[in-house]
């Protein structure tokens, strides 16, 4: 059990490992040489319409009210806030 804790490693042992790393990393290398690459496409997808109307929509007053009423820094028109602020 004592070779699995920490110690420190002679220049013979350090030796060892890199050779034992080389080999991995190389026998890996060679893998993935044998490996076929897909050729990637594009992802798109076409519509006869690219792009949307603009529509003017209303807003709900109500809705506006109780906005402004919950935020904590407010005008009359906008509000301030901070991402991650309002939690």
């Amino acid at each position: 059990m004592e070779d699995f804790l920490w110690h420190k490693v002679s220049k013979q042992e350090e030796e060892k490992i890199k050779k034992e790393a080389k080999q991995i990393m190389d026998s890996f290398a060679s893998a993935l040489k044998k490996v076929e690459k897909k050729k990637q496409e594009a992802f798109f997808v076409e519509r006869e319409k690219q792009l949307r109307e603009e529509t003017k929509t209303e807003s709900d007053p109500e809705f506006r009210k109780r906005f402004f009423r919950n935020a904590p820094k407010k005008s009359q028109e906008y509000i301030e806030a901070e991402k991650g602020e309002w939690k």
